[in-house]
């Protein structure tokens, strides 16, 4: 019973951290900020293609930045920060060529968010490799943070492979992390789960991207990952997330 109360008290404090970064707070009061906005650089879909497709179930969409801006119009969005969707660059495996990729993919990332005709609109997240190559990832914070220095926080996926954002092989990156004092926007994953597709083809986004959150999140509490690095922002999109079913 002491450890469901103190499961339930930590869920509480992590879902209030989780729905929406301190940094974000002030910007608004004012201002309509959308931190959910995701591109397709070309080496980002030329990767994609090359894996076989969309691992998630669904089809990529054409993508430009003059119809992202539109819909932001659209919908009365003042900024926009805009980062990669899943699988990230993973889905170039845990090597070179994802330590590439993702460098790749900063470059454009910061080129659009800045030198474009909309710079003053955008902003956007950093992208880095799989978790699992820990000094490729501890070498793309290093150069998002002290080369690029303009990203307004990071990627962060709920899953590498078949671990858990609480796994102790990835407490070197959460102390990078910290000693930046970054913000990290923690987005859904594809589950490795039988079958993969409900009811034959059900895209995981709808369903299980969800659970995916709520699973990182839980781990996150039980391993305490998350009190040991206080300067880390945390952010995670609504509605992503089941631990208010809990």
């Amino acid at each position: 019973m002491q450890q469901q109360l103190q499961f339930y008290t930590a869920l509480t404090s992590l879902c209030r951290a989780l729905a929406l970064s301190s940094a974000f707070a002030t910007a608004l009061a004012s201002t309509q900020l959308d931190t959910h906005l995701h591109v397709l650089p070309p080496a980002f879909s030329a990767a994609i293609d090359a894996a076989g497709g969309d691992p998630t179930g669904y089809t990529a969409p054409y993508w430009t930045l003059e119809g992202m801006i539109a819909s932001m119009d659209q919908t009365s969005t003042d900024i926009g920060i805009i980062s990669v969707s899943a699988l990230g660059v993973q889905t170039a495996g845990t090597g070179q060529a994802a330590r590439d990729l993702a460098r790749t993919c900063n470059k454009y990332l910061a080129t659009t968010a800045t030198k474009s005709a909309y710079g003053k609109r955008l902003g956007f997240f950093g992208v880095l490799p799989d978790w699992r190559d820990v000094n490729g990832t501890l070498a793309e914070i290093d150069f998002l943070y002290l080369t690029q220095k303009l990203c307004d926080g990071v990627t962060v996926f709920t899953t590498y492979g078949d671990m858990l954002l609480g796994n102790p092989l990835f407490l070197p990156i959460w102390q990078k992390l910290q000693d930046y004092k970054a913000l990290i926007f923690i987005h859904p994953d594809s589950l490795w789960v039988g079958p993969k597709f409900i009811a034959g083809g059900l895209p995981q986004p709808i369903v299980d991207f969800p659970l995916a959150t709520t699973r990182t999140a839980v781990d996150l509490i039980m391993t305490k990952t998350l009190p040991k690095f206080p300067d880390i922002d945390n952010t995670i999109p609504r509605r992503r997330h089941t631990s208010f079913y809990c």
